[in-house]
């Protein structure tokens, strides 16, 4: 799915409207995938000739530097499909167990934090069967606050700080300095939910006991006015 939604994107990236640019201005990260992932970099690259093939749009360079072009040109479709499958590895949001999407002009603005104050689900409208991605909160935000949300999955929330900021670097490609990464103890007592029963347990369960929806992956949402 995540190859469908970079096709889908470098589509509407041709139509040279607002979201065709908002979706460019989304970054790449692509000389950091290139020295940290190689592998991934290089299996987007088969999947964006793939992708390009099947349409029919496959584009070859003609010039003689593939270093710095892979062989691509930077107006190709096939280009775009792959710069967009970087775009989806880093700016995507989930939808679900099986889903994601991008909403560059709202979902990509949220910062990350270990202890996010919001999180998200999606939902359809049966009439056009469009999807719309909702936000609430999970902890008290005041005027002015930062609204933030986790990048991670639940399992990878979990763990130690060490191990999700390797993984943030990774993926996200970037360090992490979140209250909880900045703050031993209070990592030891988030990383504690679910085997301990701690305080900061009971405050969070306060939270999730005032939930009004599950999402489908699900992690309870707590409606808060923002």
């Amino acid at each position: 799915f995540k190859v469908v939604l970079a096709v889908r994107a470098a589509l509407v990236e041709e139509e040279a409207g607002e979201a065709g640019a908002a979706i460019a201005a989304l970054e790449t990260h692509e000389t950091a995938v290139a020295d940290a992932r190689p592998a991934f970099r290089e299996a987007a690259r088969r999947a964006a000739r793939d992708a390009a093939q099947r349409a029919g749009r496959r584009v070859q360079c003609d010039c003689d530097d593939d270093v710095q072009c892979d062989g691509l040109t930077s107006s190709s479709f096939e280009r775009r499909v792959f710069e967009n499958l970087l775009r989806v590895d880093v700016n995507a949001i989930a939808l679900g167990p099986d889903a994601c999407g991008l909403a560059p002009r709202v979902a990509s603005m949220f910062n990350h934090s270990c202890l996010e104050t919001a999180t998200h689900y999606a939902t359809w409208h049966d009439d056009d069967d469009a999807a719309v991605v909702v936000f609430r909160a999970v902890a008290d935000i005041a005027a002015g606050d930062e609204v933030t949300i986790c990048y991670l999955g639940e399992a990878d929330l979990a763990r130690p700080t060490a191990e999700r900021r390797r993984i943030l670097a990774a993926s996200k490609h970037f360090v992490c300095e979140c209250a909880r990464c900045g703050d031993a103890g209070l990592d030891r007592r988030a990383t504690a939910v679910g085997t301990e029963r701690t305080d900061v347990v009971g405050a969070a369960e306060s939270d999730f006991e005032r939930a009004e929806r599950r999402h489908p992956d699900g992690r309870a949402a707590v409606a808060v006015g923002v």
